[in-house]
């Protein structure tokens, strides 16, 4: 086992024991409206927008916007995916907030967005100190040779990126040019091959940040500077020289890479397999279940080091002597920013109290952007994120000329999309909402649209919610709930959550893709989904804390008895016998003893907020059972 040099100052012995036996399409457009129909002989009132929306059509309008004061992590702007917004409409003005909507969406950014832009902009200078600076970096790790073009070979474009940097107080930081390839132009089979690259899951950064608050480790962030540059290229690749960079009398020659430049389709994949090479010559083990999570541990310091890589950010999780010790030596193979300890993270804000071991996170600066780009920072706060009345049906797309125009620029996927990031994040609260509402993707009606709507006033009235690890001693304990039969689809929700010390680490709401004949078949095909989950956090954590983690098994619970004796005993057999092999899993795993399963009765079920609508109260008392707490 590798030995890890402790700090100079004397580390403080930090014994882990193994947790108490725990049972633990791109959518398509909207269907194109049908061609109106031959005017009949009477008349036809045409419907002429005001003057106003006119103007904001053709851009020439002016709307205010509201931003937030709240502070913003560096490189998180509103202004950076959109400017000045509309006023939001009341309802019976419908009409013209769907009217102004491209002109929300479509404002101009701040950044230029080519060379010729950011010439003719007054911070030119700035833009050109940047450039130097960017074609400096290039030269220091060899990016490109000038060579004569070879003959019948593709030459890939190039360009400049632009961008400006802001501080968490929202002030400009820095004027960053960057050299990018035109991936788009490369040739498959010749420019690249395999592009491949992987990224850390949400579910195990989650899983890292709840073990720092359980085990008190130091948590600390890096970057690495101009990170795909120091990949290795395998492909032999020729690029256009930079814009506006080409010396007199070598306009004609061509750039031969020699490092994978952002941009091309391998850069990502280059840079992951040069970086888990060096943290491999370093000592550090790849976990099996995440390639992104790297694990040192040092039986007789009990020192712990965990790097759950995102792109070129890198999360170190661990004892002091260990954090101290990666960041000396990681900066002897890169060259790195260090970022000190952990406060954001994936715009996600992280806060500690040690004295209690607790570690919270909040995506409310993302909710109060999201809310300002769709125009809905004024909206009312409502208590649910769906409304329990509400039935959403493929019976309310449109259908009709009228309606297909009235959806035609309602931004339904951006909003969906934007949505989904803060449910995987840190609002497991509004996974189902997010699941039903994703069924309509291609088609949204303006009854999806209005729902759409309410899962943002849910938001803007608990933006203050925080997913809080540490608050409870419960190790890992998993949960598994279904709602059998949609009346919609007639297809039933599985959903599960996964808390470790009393807080959501992994959550879904799925729904199935086989039609179940009961109830108990729908929860047995529920509870298989979430023993998968189960037992990739088995060995995620027997990976990073000890392997004899897998002695112990995980609690699994479910609200159905009927579940549980069939998952344990194979009972039904001539009732269950139809029930596809693959559900049977469960079975196996319980037998090996890898899997506990208990009952939790209904109105406990955490896993009930992820399969159904659900009144108030019940929100309220299941958000607080997975985590969420006011802040």
């Amino acid at each position: 086992m590798l030995s890890v040099p402790a700090p100079e100052e004397e580390m403080a012995s930090h014994t882990i024991d193994p947790p108490t036996p725990a049972a633990p399409t791109p959518p398509s457009s909207p269907p194109k409206a049908p061609a109106p129909e031959a005017p009949s002989g009477r008349g036809h009132r045409v419907c002429k927008a005001s003057t106003y929306i006119q103007r904001l059509n053709d851009g020439s309008g002016v709307a205010d916007g509201h931003p937030s004061q709240s502070k913003y992590p560096k490189g998180l702007q509103p202004g950076d995916l959109m400017g000045a917004v509309a006023v939001e409409a009341e309802s019976e003005d419908e009409v013209e907030s769907i009217f102004a909507m491209p002109a929300l969406m479509e404002t101009p950014r701040q950044d230029p967005a080519s060379l010729n832009e950011a010439m003719q902009s007054t911070e030119w200078p700035k833009w050109k100190e940047a450039i130097v600076k960017e074609m400096q970096n290039l030269d220091s790790h060899g990016t490109y040779t000038l060579v004569e073009p070879p003959k019948n070979t593709n030459i890939v474009g190039s360009k400049f990126v632009f961008r400006i940097k802001h501080n968490a107080e929202r002030e400009i930081e820095s004027y960053k040019a960057r050299l990018v390839a035109q991936g788009f132009t490369q040739v498959p089979g010749i420019d690249f091959n395999e592009t491949f690259a992987p990224v850390a899951k949400l579910a195990s950064i989650h899983l890292i940040l709840a073990l720092a608050a359980c085990y008190d480790w130091e948590l600390h962030q890096m970057d690495v500077k101009g990170a795909y540059l120091n990949g290795d290229l395998e492909e032999e690749i020729y690029m256009q020289q930079p814009p506006g960079q080409a010396e007199p009398g070598k306009e004609h020659l061509v750039c031969r890479l020699k490092r994978p430049l952002y941009g091309l389709k391998q850069s990502g994949r280059q840079f992951h397999k040069k970086i888990s090479g060096e943290l491999g010559s370093m000592g550090l083990t790849r976990s099996k279940v995440d390639h992104c999570v790297f694990w040192l541990r040092n039986e007789e310091d009990v020192l712990i080091l965990l790097i759950a890589l995102s792109v070129d950010d890198s999360t170190i999780a661990g004892t002091k002597a260990a954090v101290f010790w990666f960041k000396r030596e990681i900066s002897t193979r890169f060259k790195m920013s260090d970022l000190g300890e952990m406060h954001w993270i994936l715009g996600i804000e992280v806060q500690r109290d040690r004295d209690v071991r607790t570690l919270s996170l909040s995506q409310h600066v993302y909710i109060d952007m999201i809310l300002t780009r769709f125009n809905l920072q004024d909206a009312k706060s409502l208590t649910t994120p769906l409304d329990p009345g509400t039935v959403l049906s493929i019976h309310q797309c449109p259908s009709t000329p009228r309606q297909f125009e009235d959806m035609k620029n309602i931004p339904y996927r951006e909003v969906i999309g934007s949505l989904m990031y803060a449910a995987l994040g840190t609002r497991p609260d509004i996974a189902y909402a997010i699941t039903a509402l994703s069924q309509f993707m291609q088609n949204p009606g303006q009854p999806h649209w209005e729902a759409a709507k309410r899962v943002f006033r849910y938001l803007a009235g608990t933006r203050e919610r925080w997913l809080t690890f540490g608050e409870t001693t419960d190790g890992v304990e998993g949960f598994s709930d279904a709602d059998w039969g949609s009346a919609e689809h007639r297809h039933s929700i599985s959903g599960y959550v996964f808390l470790l010390d009393g807080s959501a680490v992994s959550w879904s709401a799925k729904k199935q893709n086989v039609v179940a004949l009961s109830s108990t078949e729908a929860e047995y095909i529920a509870i298989t989904h979430a023993t998968k989950e189960a037992l990739w956090l088995h060995s995620l954590l027997a990976d990073v804390l000890h392997p004899d983690i897998l002695r112990y098994p995980v609690r699994l619970h479910s609200d159905n008895k009927s579940v549980i004796a069939l998952a344990k005993d194979d009972a039904y057999h001539a009732r269950t016998k139809h029930i596809d092999i693959r559900f049977h899993f469960i079975h196996k795993t319980v037998e090996n003893g890898q899997v506990i399963l208990q009952y939790c009765c209904t109105e406990d079920m955490p896993a009930d907020i992820f399969t159904k609508v659900l009144p108030c109260i019940k929100v309220e008392h299941l958000s607080h059972l997975i985590g969420l707490h006011e802040n």
